[in-house]
């Protein structure tokens, strides 16, 4: 009888552990925007909406919230959902198309082409995103992205590559590089820190860092960390022969307990939790670019948080 009720206490206990486990599974606080989809059930990634996630943000509801990459611009077309971005030569454009593949990504060269073939969460097809180099008639456009075979993306039919010196000069970047913005984020206030300038149909990007550095023994759950284009996007921006630069900025901002014994700037980012054990799906570390997946160690880091802004008029 006395085995018999061990049996009982141990099986309760199983099931307790095993329900306790389950739990912290569903209580992570993933990012709420729907292009971010990373498809952990089947061990995929929604390629498109990653590539989407670079050029506009889009709701729960999958309605646009923002432009981060291209405009309309009246002086060229009458289509709204033509856009446009400025860049110097056909190098530049090419490169930024490159910059918003995501991992695996399936690609064709043909001569100055890029053929994009993203998959979803099923490893199904999503159609064809096509980067063609321009034979510009009007001597302005260098390059185009269109969609094709089903691929689309909110709000956007086209993207056109102009050339800067056909870019209209009527606006200005709202923020400056290290220029300092307070602003509110996702109910509490935080100071941003310019690091890229609106300019030429791109939004301006800030980012924040929370004042509590996450991991053991605390924690605290924010559920609008940057996203993981983002959080590639930023370190980009920021790593490299430019880490020093934004280094000094961030601190000067008063995010020095970020970079405290973490000198290389591994902050977490993408979804996460935290409850009872630590677990998150990214970690970035913004000097080298350096990433982790299910992180679950001692080390603390901070969360980052993007917001982007536009230009003013002259």
């Amino acid at each position: 009888m006395k085995q018999y009720f061990m049996v009982k206490i141990k099986t309760a206990v199983y099931m307790m552990f095993s329900l306790l486990i389950i739990i912290l599974q569903t209580s992570c606080s993933d990012n709420d925007e729907p292009q971010e989809s990373t498809g952990s059930e089947t061990g995929y990634e929604n390629q498109l909406a990653y590539f989407e996630s670079f050029i506009v943000g889009v709701d729960s509801e999958g309605a646009l919230t923002e432009r981060r990459n291209g405009v309309p611009l009246e002086e060229f077309s009458s289509d709204p959902t033509e856009l446009f971005i400025g860049v110097e030569n056909t190098e530049e454009a090419r490169e930024m198309f490159m910059n918003w593949m995501p991992d695996n990504a399936k690609i064709v060269n043909e001569g100055n082409d890029i053929l994009f073939y993203p998959t979803g969460t099923k490893n199904d097809s999503q159609g064809e995103v096509k980067f063609m180099t321009a034979n510009a008639e009007d001597g302005k456009t260098l390059a185009t992205i269109t969609f094709n075979d089903g691929a689309s993306i909110v709000g956007v039919s086209k993207i056109n590559f102009i050339k800067t010196t056909a870019w209209p000069d009527n606006d200005l970047s709202a923020l400056s590089i290290g220029e300092i913005l307070r602003k509110k984020h996702e109910g509490e206030w935080y100071d941003f820190v310019c690091i890229k300038e609106a300019s030429n149909g791109q939004m301006g990007i800030m980012v924040a860092f929370d004042s509590y550095i996450f991991g053991p023994p605390g924690g605290k759950a924010l559920s609008e960390m940057a996203s993981k284009s983002e959080g590639r996007a930023v370190q980009k921006i920021v790593g490299g022969d430019n880490w020093n630069l934004h280094k000094n900025n961030f601190i000067n901002a008063g995010y020095s307990h970020v970079f405290e014994n973490n000198d290389d700037g591994f902050v977490w980012f993408d979804h996460w939790c935290y409850w009872v054990l630590w677990v998150s799906d990214y970690a970035i570390q913004l000097k080298t670019g350096h990433e982790e997946k299910f992180v679950n160690k001692k080390y603390k880091f901070s969360g980052m948080y993007v917001e982007y802004f536009g230009t003013i008029i002259e």
